[in-house]
Parts: structure tokens; sequence; C-alpha cells
């Protein structure tokens, strides 16, 4: 016999560990289930995943499923699909909340085929009213579009920092082990290869200046790395484009595609604030946007804008931040 509704939160995972774009969404999914009244838990697919489980019990105060099988024990679209559906069709309705991350993108429309689901990619939020209505950019950040789901089912992408993975927890919720019984039919997992690119740094810097396409050219990339080298602890970001372009290795890229980042001091140049980019930074502690058009999308997100074209400005900048120090 089926039960009623809930939220479900798909955690992400590697090597044991839950990721922090889990834990944010694990926020986002409680606070919809405390203005809905419906169930939150967390769904865990792995084997072997106990602690894991206990952990995020503990941290977020949500209830766990601990979903097992030796298929689950490495991500692949199809155990994940096959396994969830299994799962979740035991409820007669649910919002089913997935990191909006590559792996997330991958089976999360597949899921929603399964349940018959209304499928949202991208959600940055959500607004309360005549039902759930969830909220995501469009056009670079310019407008917001909203969406109510119509079906009984819907399987929902959450970006990157939609919610703080902060807790107000009365004590950890109940961590259950359910086994599944599926079965790999057209997939055979082969393992993971490492990129073989250098670690920047950049997740842990204190301090990082990255370069958008408004820095106009590889030849400006000085710049960007004379203005990080007056700080401690900094490092050199960039947007997608930059590395597309041969301007800068894909270590450096910060976003969805790239690195997520939560340094003290942010300091964006010609980053016009694709939500894909703000995803990876929406965790600094202070944003420095400067850009030549005064609309970009990202001056809305930051706690100081500066409307100056770069060439100009960057070089003057760096000179007064060398007076000051040297004076």
């Amino acid at each position: 016999m089926k039960t009623g509704g809930i939220i479900a939160v798909v955690a992400e995972h590697e090597d044991g560990k839950i990721n922090r774009h889990t834990l944010e969404v694990t926020a986002f999914a409680l606070m919809a289930g405390a203005s809905s009244g419906m169930r939150t838990v967390v769904i865990i697919p792995g084997n072997g995943m106990t602690e894991a489980g206990r952990l995020i019990s503990e941290e977020s105060g949500a209830d766990v499923v601990l979903l097992e099988s030796p298929h689950l024990e490495n991500y692949t679209s199809e155990g994940y699909k096959a396994a969830l559906h299994e799962f979740l069709m035991e409820y007669v309705s649910g919002i089913v909340m997935v990191p909006h991350t590559q792996r997330g993108s991958e089976y999360a429309p597949g899921l929603a085929v399964r349940l018959g689901a209304a499928c949202i990619t991208g959600v940055n939020g959500m607004k309360s009213g005549n039902g759930m209505v969830f909220t995501r950019q469009a056009f670079n950040g310019k407008l917001e579009m909203q969406f109510r789901p119509a079906a009984d089912f819907a399987v929902i992408t959450v970006m990157p920092g939609a919610a703080k993975p902060e807790f107000c927890s009365s004590g950890p919720g109940s961590v259950a082990a359910v086994s599944s019984d599926i079965e790999l039919k057209a997939t055979r997992y082969l393992g993971v290869k490492k990129s073989g690119a250098e670690d920047s740094g950049i997740e842990n810097a204190d301090v990082i200046v990255s370069a958008g396409r408004g820095i106009g050219g590889v030849e400006n990339i000085g710049l960007i790395t004379g203005l990080a080298g007056l700080f401690d602890r900094s490092a050199v970001g960039c947007s997608r484009i930059v590395c597309d372009r041969g301007w800068m290795e894909y270590g450096r890229q910060i976003g969805i595609t790239g690195k997520t980042v939560s340094p003290k001091l942010y300091i964006a140049c010609g980053i016009s604030g694709a939500v894909q980019h703000l995803a990876g930074m929406s965790g600094s502690g202070f944003i420095v946007a400067v850009n030549r058009d005064p609309e970009a999308p990202i001056f809305k997100h930051s706690d100081v804008c500066v409307v100056e074209d770069l060439n100009g400005f960057l070089p003057e900048f760096i000179e007064e931040i060398r007076k000051r120090r040297a004076g």
C-alpha cells in the first residue's frame, strides 16, 4: 500500500563522504518541508554508507534512508534511476531534490520520465503560496522564472548556494537501510580517471581574483595574476569561456562544471554573472565585481560594484595598493 507524500533529497558522495552541495540541498528541502508539512528524507544510494548516513542525520536532523545494493557502490545513471524509481513508487506523491551537478543533471530527467513526474532544472529558490513554487534564473540572471509542478511527483535539480548548510535540529534523525534488487543491464562501471591538470589551489585560497570574457584576451591575464599576487593565500580563477578560449587551464574554472569555492574575498574581473559561474562562487564571504556593463547580473550578488573598463582600472588599482603598502 502506498504512503503519503515525501520530499526526498538524493545525496551525492565520493569516497564515502557526503559533499557540501548535498548539505545545501538538504537545508533547502527542510525549508520546503516546514512550509508544506511534508516529511523530508535524505536518500543515500550506495553500499556501506552507514557512517555517512549517521553523520548527515546528526548534522541536519533529517531522516536518512540508506538505499543499498552492490550495483550502487559506484555511480551509474542506470543504477540510480532504477533504484530511486523502485523506492519512490512506494509514495503517492513527492518532490525529489537532486544536486545540480554533472551527475545530477545526467540522471534527473530520466528519473522524472520513469516517475511520470515534472522535471525542473537549475532551481535556486522557492516561494510559498498556492502550492510549492520553484524559481530559476534565465537570460544570464536578468529574469526569474517561476514553476509550479502539475504532476504528483516533481524531480528538481537544485543549484549550489540555493540554501546555506545551516541547521537548527533538536536531535538526529532516524537512519534506516533498504535493500535494492536492481541489476545493471546496459551499463558496466569501469572506473574514474582523474584529470592530469595540476591543482590550482583555488579551493583553499582566502582570496581569489577571477577573470571573465571582459578581460579582452590572454595578453591581459598578467593584470589578474598581478592583482592576486598582492594578497597572501591567493589564487587566480576564471569563468568557463576563458578556459574554452585557451586563456587559462580548466583546473582554474569556477562554476557548476568547474570548482566550487568559498574564499574570504572574491574579485570578479570582467565576469557577467551567468548562473553557472555564480553557483561556483556563491559561498564567498565578500565579493567585489569590476565590469564596464552597469547592468551585469553579477552586480546583484556583489558587495562592491565597480563600473569601469578593466584595462584602465586594474593597473591604477594595483599601483594604488602598492603605494599604500609602501607608505
